[in-house]
């Protein structure tokens, strides 16, 4: 569903920025980093992952892009330019996607009001350029998306059912979903087996709502013999 159809059905996007005003635990022990300390895909993530203002989010992305580089599926750094660093790029549009999705639901009872955004602006990860050409050599039209930021959006959905299948490789589901839910009390990685003992112990009601929607995406055959826990 495109952004104009989301906004058409009613759903408002005020519930999923609950994060932005409502820290759990705010680190104020944290500082952030500079453009003179990030790297390209740390800038990257600042861009995609918006939406604890703690970066709790963006924590558990470079968590995520760190086991994925580990597994060989990404490089473990951003490449310069080329299809490669638009394929890299997407992917992690795909993961912030994942991430906001979660959120949205245990908020707003729905995973339809959250947009990635980030990809495309100013200043922009990818050119409009970049990321049409990407489309086009996917076997996607641009002139089905009225601007860039809904073919942005798109392409994150596309790639998201085949990183879930990269994520299933590396990890169960069932630690993923924990992982996600971390960043509710400040996302600090990996977690430990206690926090997760804790969690699964004693699990909140709407961390079940979000394992019943995470369970209906996540791949039927989990790459068992991969699965770290």
């Amino acid at each position: 569903m495109m952004a104009r159809d989301r906004l058409a059905h009613g759903v408002h996007l005020s519930c999923w920025m609950w994060g932005r005003i409502n820290l759990s635990e705010a680190a104020s022990w944290m500082t952030p980093m500079t453009a003179d300390t990030e790297s390209e895909l740390d800038q990257a993530i600042e861009r995609l992952f918006d939406y604890w203002a703690d970066g709790a989010d963006r924590r558990w992305g470079r968590h995520a892009w760190d086991l994925l580089a580990a597994a060989g599926v990404v490089s473990a750094e951003l490449a310069d330019s080329g299809p490669r660093r638009a394929e890299q790029l997407i992917t992690l549009s795909a993961l912030a996607l994942l991430s906001g999705q979660f959120w949205s639901l245990v908020y707003c009872g729905t995973e339809e009001g959250f947009e990635v955004s980030g990809l495309v602006g100013e200043p922009a990860l990818l050119t409009e350029i970049e990321l049409g050409r990407f489309a086009d050599e996917h076997g996607i039209r641009q002139t089905s998306f009225a601007n860039a930021a809904e073919l942005a959006q798109f392409l994150a959905a596309e790639a998201l059912p085949g990183l879930l299948t990269q994520l299933s490789g590396i990890q169960n589901m069932s630690t993923w979903l924990a992982e996600l839910w971390a960043q509710r009390t400040g996302g600090e990685y990996p977690l430990t087996d206690q926090a997760l003992d804790e969690l699964f112990n004693n699990p909140p009601v709407d961390l079940l709502t979000a394992f019943s929607w995470l369970d209906q995406l996540w791949p039927i055959r989990e790459l068992s013999a991969s699965v770290s826990r």
